[in-house]
């Protein structure tokens, strides 16, 4: 069972991963998802077209930032990061047990329908009686490889000016959509795992009106 202090931290740490960290890389991935529709079809002339390399290099500076910060390594200084609460979770992983995620179900009735379940689809193994160490540390591997070009773009390009910096390859937007992707498995997996529900999606709003008074 997971001492309800060791709990408390970790429903905190996911609190604010999600509220200053998840949400707002949400809202930026979406926006900038809705301004490359809105210049589509101005491609080749120069229709707003410094204001649409601005607002490009802002959204590689905050996603590059974002991501960076999220997939941050534990280190002398106080930090907060999905992936400091994931090697929290593996060090801990002994407490994970499907008894204990069966207490999120509040029926016996869902609980026996249901809990098993989905204590399977988080952990990858049938019937499982604890979360595998080796489920969490796939997902620490994961979170580190499709984050690890992001984190070089931040350091040598965005954050310094790195000498060595050409010698880099840099990640695509689809790279950055990739690795926003895969924060928001990751983070909906163990935010189910700790609290028995999947984060509530983010609250996006359509943009495209006030962008085609720029780009009609």
């Amino acid at each position: 069972m997971v001492p309800p202090g060791l709990l408390t931290r970790w429903r905190e740490l996911l609190s604010t991963i999600e509220n200053e960290q998840i949400d707002p890389l949400l809202v930026n991935k979406d926006i900038f998802a809705q301004l490359n529709d809105c210049i589509k079809p101005h491609v080749g002339t120069r229709t707003g077209a410094d204001l649409a390399s601005w607002m490009a290099q802002c959204y590689v500076a905050f996603v590059g930032t974002a991501i960076r910060r999220l997939a941050e390594r534990l280190s002398r200084y106080p930090s907060v990061s999905l992936r400091i609460l994931l090697e929290e979770l593996l060090s801990n992983a002994s407490c994970l047990t499907f008894q204990w995620y069966e207490s999120h179900y509040d029926n016996p009735d869902v609980a026996r329908r249901f809990a098993q379940q989905h204590f399977d689809q988080l952990a990858g193994c049938a019937n499982c009686t604890s979360f595998p160490v080796r489920t969490i540390q796939a997902d620490i591997d994961e979170l580190e490889r499709v984050t690890a070009g992001v984190k070089t773009l931040t350091d040598k390009f965005i954050a310094h000016t790195d000498l060595r910096r050409h010698t880099v390859t840099l990640p695509t937007y689809a790279d950055l959509d990739k690795a926003v992707d895969v924060i928001w498995e990751l983070f909906s997996k163990y935010r189910q795992l700790l609290t028995g529900a999947p984060p509530a999606e983010a609250l996006l709003d359509d943009v495209r009106p006030d962008l085609k008074k720029i780009w009609p």
